[in-house]
């Protein structure tokens, strides 16, 4: 018996110490697939760009041509536009990141943090502000009143936009949002299926993730309203909302 521990607990070992050599091997061995997958897509973008310019980011039926990984709600890498001369391609992988990513700027494969669209920022000189943000948003349940309501809890670090809208989708894996672009002082985001969030989840349900998107994303500088883009249904309508819709939270 204990010879059978011995045994598991040096199998453990090994496997511990194989999976630390693996992470610390550069990037070209350990994720050689998603670069030779990456390599194929940006060979798609850039023989498409040559007569038709880059792909808006949310094109998504131009790009499922090129090679992505179609998982439904989201396409893997993850495509941005940066400006009309430049793209990027992301492998987001857990919340914070850095993560394997390429642009076009510097054409080469790294782990880095992935740059913000020119579209994102409307203030440029203060970039940092808008973009970064301290505080998260819960929506929490009061059994004694049977009311919901939200709960800031204060970060030790700050999040970007990407990272925020990423722990929403964590958070939430039957309604994905995507962030389209900032213009002025609201945030666009789109959801390509609504029917869980429209149909399945009840009037207070869709308000509960309503809310929790707008406090979150309105925390950053320069975003007071929030521009769902979803089909209409019985719970919740698409349109222009912000903290003040929802003052009963």
């Amino acid at each position: 018996m204990n010879n059978g521990f011995k045994i598991f607990g040096l199998g453990i070992i090994v496997l511990v110490i194989l999976y630390l050599i693996w992470i610390k091997l550069p990037i070209t061995i350990n994720r050689h697939s998603d670069i030779s997958l990456g390599n194929k897509i940006i060979s798609q973008i850039e023989s498409y760009r040559r007569t038709n310019g880059l792909p808006e980011s949310n094109d998504w039926k131009t790009l499922k041509k090129f090679g992505f990984i179609d998982h439904l709600d989201f396409l893997e890498p993850e495509y941005q536009k940066i400006n009309d001369s430049n793209y990027q391609l992301i492998f987001i992988e857990g919340f914070d990141g850095p993560y394997l990513m390429w642009t076009s700027i510097d054409k080469k494969w790294k782990i880095d943090q992935p740059l913000f669209p020119d579209s994102w920022m409307e203030n440029k000189s203060d970039n940092r502000e808008v973009i970064e943000s301290k505080k998260i948003w819960s929506v929490e349940f009061d059994t004694i009143s049977s009311n919901f309501y939200m709960k800031e809890i204060n970060s030790l670090e700050s999040r970007t936009l990407n990272q925020v809208i990423k722990k929403l989708n964590g958070e939430n894996p039957k309604i994905q949002i995507v962030l389209n672009q900032i213009s002025n002082d609201t945030a666009f985001v789109k959801i390509n299926d609504s029917e869980f969030l429209t149909e399945q989840c009840g009037t207070a349900g869709a308000n509960s993730y309503l809310a929790s998107v707008i406090y979150n994303l309105t925390e950053f500088k320069n975003i007071e309203y929030v521009n769902f883009d979803f089909e209409l249904g019985d719970h919740a309508a698409p349109g222009t909302y912000s903290r003040t819709d929802f003052k009963k939270f």
